[in-house]
């Protein structure tokens, strides 16, 4: 029994087993994905890239999450070079350059490599820069990357933003309120969502605008990376990291708050936490596909070592036409779940429908009543402003939590029955295929094995602007004019029709929030189902070429060959129960 005592332990030793299964694999594809898989175990981390064009406030926002300045900001493009952000005890940096060398800095001269105005264009040969820093965020394993932004005149830091994007596990991508998004962020946007698994969809620099301007280019910016996205639903994080920051840095607890950057730092610290639980046993999971992949095509050139020429090709021949439909049914997966999640959104449009057409009239009820007590009060309507904001506030936040809390089990009710058919079809698919091939060769092939891990994330809070905003000097002269009885009827329906926009509003933001959820684990979904047939095709594919070469081996060879695939046949079974155990560990230990 292997005994494993805590989360290191058993990353190490997945890392290990992983190590020892790569001398087994022949596959180009699956030795990069296993070699992705042991870095990440060891390391215990992953990426979080900031990404977007530059001077839209990347490295801002990264102190913000820092907590302090640390990385370099100025008027002008400042980082040169990508810069990786690491936990470490004693605040340094380490520059890395091109030509293999490296240097200790303190923090104080990370401006000498990492900015345009001392480094333009990396003249100084800068691969990278590695920051240690002891700021909290950085101890469960987030490795915070500040890229060179697109777009400047300085094409050196684009490309290496460019290159760095498919190694990223999750993205940052930043835009900001003035100027608006351009052409060129769209088209790194596009690249962003291709490679990342999550991407949180930052507007920054909020500060710079107000009211309804403000308002407009939210809608705008949010729009337009929607449409640049085919129709995906975008959640935005609109805040002003130029606030959070200097509110971090001062203790300014209430500054932090009205930047709007307090929601965006609890949902990408959630991530964090998260995902470390996922990193054995999805890199346990994709081992024991390559695993599958390869014990079935060593027992199939096993067979096709003791066939003659012809049965031979004639078995080549039933292969490909196997592999032809394997890849017809890859191509349409994609589809599968986009259908099977427009179903879903369909289920969720209906349901918030009936909740507001349900609550509307209760809302104007409360409304009634709580004027009415105000009224018996002798509350002046200038008064009620203030009032009528928390008070309307709980109760859509009463009735909102209720409906979050019955629709959110149905949501992932409805998620995994898709998730469970998906798998279910895809889990199919491939061991219905290894069964006819092996009843075709007289082989034994052991069932695959596929699930499907693809959690729901997210959370969700009221928001209730001040009732009658732009109003207020209006209202501040109403008094003068109007007599009480027909003041108090204006703020009253005031009050009313806010009520009702207020939950309107909220509806539309329930929807986000649980679109966003959703298409996030689609997402997921497809990448997991597509990379199981996508690696059993190319399993199939190594087979047909060492299948095809194996007609012109001579008697000895053969014998040789069947010699040492018993080897690895043997080697991989046992590589397989000890993965085995590590997952089972695993769903005791969460259970």
């Amino acid at each position: 029994m292997i005994g494993v005592s805590d989360g290191l332990e058993k990353r190490e030793l997945a890392a290990e087993t992983l190590g020892e299964l790569l001398a087994y694999l022949e596959s180009p594809k699956e030795r990069i994905l296993i070699e992705e898989s042991i870095l990440k175990l060891k390391e215990g981390r992953f990426f979080l890239a900031l990404l977007g064009h530059f001077k839209r406030g990347k490295s801002t926002l990264a102190n913000a999450l820092l907590g302090e300045y640390v990385l370099p900001i100025g008027s002008v493009p400042v980082t040169s070079a990508i810069v990786r952000v690491e936990f470490g005890e004693a605040p340094k940096g380490i520059v890395e350059f091109r030509n293999g060398g490296t240097k200790e800095i303190p923090l104080r001269e990370l401006n000498e490599y990492a900015s345009e105005d001392s480094n333009p264009n990396n003249i100084k040969g800068v691969m990278q820069i590695v920051v240690r820093h002891p700021a909290s965020c950085l101890r469960n394993g987030l490795v915070l990357v500040d890229t060179p932004g697109i777009g400047s005149i300085y094409i050196d830091g684009a490309a290496s933003t460019y290159q760095f994007m498919e190694r990223t596990d999750a993205a940052i991508f930043v835009a900001s309120a003035d100027p608006p998004v351009g052409h060129d962020e769209l088209q790194l946007l596009r690249l962003v969502r291709r490679y990342a698994s999550k991407v949180f969809f930052v507007i920054n620099k909020t500060d710079y605008l107000a009211g309804e301007e403000l308002a407009r280019t939210l809608d705008y910016t949010s729009s337009v990376m929607k449409q640049a996205l085919g129709g995906e639903e975008v959640r935005t994080y609109a805040l002003s990291a130029k606030l959070a920051l200097e509110g971090k840095v001062k203790g300014d607890a209430g500054l932090v708050e009205r930047s709007g950057f307090s929601h965006f730092e609890k949902d990408v610290m959630s991530l964090v936490e998260g995902k470390g639980l996922l990193l054995v046993k999805s890199a346990a999971d994709r081992a024991l596909r390559a695993i599958s992949n390869e014990e079935m095509a060593l027992q199939l050139r096993k067979k096709s070592l003791q066939l003659n020429g012809e049965a031979l090709r004639a078995k080549v021949a039933w292969l490909k036409s196997l592999q032809t439909n394997l890849e017809d049914r890859l191509a349409l997966l994609d589809g599968e779940v986009s259908v099977r999640l427009k179903e879903i959104l369909a289920k969720l449009d209906q349901d918030l429908d009936d909740f507001v057409t349900l609550e509307g009239p209760s809302v104007a009820e409360f409304v009634e009543s709580f004027m009415l007590q105000e009224e018996m009060k002798g509350t002046s309507p200038r008064q009620l402003d203030a009032l009528a904001v928390e008070a309307l506030k709980k109760r859509l936040d009463e009735i909102c939590a209720k409906f979050l809390e019955s629709e959110d089990a149905k949501v992932r009710r409805l998620f995994g029955e898709m998730a469970k058919h998906i798998s279910s079809d895809v889990g199919g698919i491939i061991s219905d295929s290894r069964a006819k091939i092996g009843r075709e060769f007289d082989a034994r092939l052991d069932p695959a094995r596929f699930e499907v891990e693809a959690p729901l994330m997210g959370s969700y809070r009221i928001a209730v602007d001040p009732l009658f905003g732009v109003d207020q000097i209006l209202l501040s002269e109403l008094p003068k004019l109007l007599p009480s009885p027909l003041l108090r009827r204006k703020v009253q329906n005031q009050i009313r029709k806010k009520a009702q926009e207020e939950l309107e509003r909220n509806r539309g933001r329930i929807r986000y929030h649980f679109v966003s959820r959703l298409e996030e684990a689609s997402r997921q979904l497809k990448a997991t189902a597509r990379d199981a047939l996508s690696s059993f095709i190319e399993s199939n594919r190594l087979v047909i070429e060492q299948m095809q070469s194996a007609a012109y081996a001579d008697e000895a060879l053969r014998d040789s060959r069947l010699l040492e695939m018993e080897r690895k046949l043997k080697g991989l079974g046992a590589i397989r129960a000890r993965l085995d155990e590590l997952v089972l560990q695993g769903v005791h230990r969460a259970s």
